[in-house]
């Protein structure tokens, strides 16, 4: 290769998730983890290439932003690797990347969506090998692809196919929903859905060519009854329990897939929302000489002192905005805007590229910015941020992800979710090994979340070790503030980070990095749950409803899950089995709502009338003992 004088010779990371690469060759899937900034874009790129080279096929690199497209593209040019992007709009790909010349580089969502180019007759492609950079992210990314979001006038129609059923299941909420209340909200139970399915597919399929409906619609029609619903005071939400990426063929029939993450813990979401075979899942790629995340200050305010609440930590990042670049990270534009009344900027969707590039400018004069619904796909590296705040707990924007909150816990849901856009957000500044920033924690539903033990499990190894820091600065800073100024001494450590003291690096790096890592905890159980929950939503998706239960109900009784979690299990069961013996899948929902209260109620079922002369259990059992 051609390369430029900085990539002379790979880093010792990248030399050893290479070399595993290279012996796991022959494999279809393979999951490389590697710390941010430690050079995943290039070992990406060397993957494709070296397939390109011995197939003379194509090979597709996938990213979850544009902006990150345009670092790719740059990187490949420093490595001396054509590549060229494919963006929204255009209808044919670059031909030196179809003939395998070049390496295609392009957004998830260019790819999954239902009128992709891709299929498209007179373009057909299918890449012989396929890298998904943060896979994780990418996850998010494929969900809203497959998710449709229901207005107007197919939203006033929906409603009123399924206002009598809704109504009398759940009137209180349906009298809010019907008032058009913006909080209202409702998951239509899954039986309610199934029984109206005459009446909504048609209904729904009426829109198919309207702009809301075109690239999602063709990939729920034939599974509308395997979908949720949720309905809210102005939208409706319908979305696939398990992602059908199985219908993408360019994803699916690729030989090779590389899934790279920089994050999370828990690969089983790769398994069941992208069908990543459970070998690679298990047995993640881990280069030794990964020297982790860079130097996070990670403070929580609200743990030093319950009054420095959200409105104590705005005016914080107010005066530090005097001399550092300060991001802040909502869930919401509702909350954005509170920080907009303190001076900051806030960057809505379009402008979103705007606002980074902004921040990486030091001409530019923004110093304070806010970005709603973003933990991920924003590179604010060195002096483009050198504070930043998470804004409460980063619940996801869509009507989904709100009812799923509301749940204890929802496995491969919105807990991972949850864990997998803080980890996201914290590592936004930090982009390197030598990077260094503040992370303020904002609320105390925030650490209060990331305290909890089956949360902090969940995360990896530098994240767990980070916030377990950050409780002992909290003791350290209460004690330091016993005069009574926790705010001074709150400062004082801030300013230790920014301005680069010698005992807070030592500190740091004696708590942290100085630490021998333990081996990342792989739970089989989860991945097999993970990978048996997806075989058993393809199995239903071709009417096979006995076999997909009968698999399923087997790994959920193997995996030894909570009262809440075996009861978020059972009705997805309950959905499956309703859809072969309605009375069965109600059987199985009375027992999920025993498990978890925050499930829906099922219909009571009628007592089975006892046979003329019949015998109880016990003593049918019995006569049988009597006959020996």
């Amino acid at each position: 290769l051609d390369v430029k004088g900085t990539h002379t010779e790979p880093r010792p990371a990248q030399r050893e998730a290479m070399r595993a690469l290279t012996e796991k060759h022959a494999e279809k899937d393979l999951v490389l983890k590697v710390s941010t900034g430690a050079g995943k874009t290039t070992v990406g790129l060397l993957y494709l290439y070296g397939f390109m080279r011995v197939s003379g096929e194509s090979g597709l690199f996938l990213c979850p932003t544009v902006q990150l497209v345009d670092q790719v593209l740059e990187e490949a040019q420093r490595l001396g690797i054509r590549a060229r992007a494919y963006q929204a709009g255009e209808t044919y790909p670059a031909q030196e990347c179809v003939r395998g010349d070049a390496v295609l580089v392009c957004t998830y969502e260019k790819l999954f969506n239902a009128k992709s180019t891709f299929a498209r007759t007179d373009v057909n492609l299918i890449p012989h090998a396929v890298v998904l950079d943060d896979a994780h992210a990418g996850v998010e990314n494929i969900r809203k692809q497959f998710t449709l979001t229901v207005t107007g006038d197919a939203y006033k129609q929906l409603l009123a196919v399924l206002a009598p059923a809704c109504r009398a299941y759940h009137m209180t909420k349906w009298i809010d929903i019907e008032n058009s209340d913006p909080l209202a909200l409702l998951e239509v139970p899954h039986w309610i859905w199934s029984d109206n399915q005459a009446a909504i597919q048609p209904l729904l399929h009426s829109f198919a060519t309207t702009l809301g409906f075109m690239f999602v619609w063709p990939y729920l029609r034939d599974i509308l009854s395997l979908c949720r619903c949720v309905i809210s005071g102005d939208s409706a939400e319908i979305s696939p329990e398990v992602l059908p990426t199985e219908q993408v063929r360019a994803f699916t029939q690729a030989q090779h897939r590389l899934f790279m993450s920089a994050t999370l813990a828990d690969d089983s979401l790769l398994t069941r929302e992208l069908g990543v075979a459970s070998s690679a899942t298990s047995n993640p790629i881990l280069p030794p000489s990964d020297r982790g995340l860079g130097e996070r200050m990670i403070l929580a305010p609200s743990l030093v002192d319950p009054n420095l609440d959200r409105g104590y930590v705005m005016d914080l990042c107010a005066d530090l905005s005097k001399n550092y670049n300060v991001v802040v990270l909502t869930s919401s534009g509702q909350l954005a805007e509170d920080w907009v009344q303190k001076g900051a900027t806030y960057f809505v969707d379009d402008t979103f590229a705007e606002g980074v590039r902004k921040l990486k400018d030091s001409h530019s004069g923004l110093r304070f910015a806010v970005f709603a619904q973003r933990f991920d796909g924003v590179d604010l590296p060195d002096d483009a941020c050198r504070v930043l705040v998470i804004d409460g707990v980063p619940y996801g924007s869509g009507l989904v992800d709100k009812v799923d909150s509301e749940m204890t816990v929802t496995p491969g849901g919105t807990r991972n979710r949850t864990i997998f856009r803080i980890e996201q957000g914290m590592g936004r500044p930090v982009r390197s090994h030598a990077d260094y920033a503040v992370v303020l924690l904002s609320g105390t539903d925030l650490t209060t979340y990331v305290g909890r033990k089956d949360v902090l499990s969940a995360m990896t190894h530098d994240s767990r070790n980070q916030l377990s820091l950050c409780v002992e600065l909290a003791d350290l800073v209460r004690k330091g503030s016993a005069s009574g100024n926790p705010d001074a001494a709150i400062r004082q450590v801030i300013s230790q980070c920014l301005q680069r003291d010698t005992g807070w690096k030592n500190y740091y790096n004696h708590k942290i990095r100085d630490v021998a890592k333990l081996p990342l905890a792989i739970d089989l159980a989860r991945i097999n749950l993970s990978a048996q929950e997806r075989q058993a939503y393809l199995t239903a998706s071709n009417n096979n409803f006995v076999d997909a239960v009968t698999g399923l109900n087997q790994a959920v009784h193997e995996a030894n899950l909570s009262d809440d979690e075996h009861g978020i299990y059972l009705q997805r069961l309950s959905r499956i089995a309703y859809l072969a013996d309605p009375a069965e899948g109600m059987r199985m929902q009375q027992s999920a709502r025993e498990r978890n209260r925050a499930l829906a109620i099922p219909p009571a079922l009628p007592r089975r009338p006892a046979l003329p002369g019949g015998k109880t259990v016990a003593e049918k059992v019995l006569a049988w003992y009597n006959k020996f």
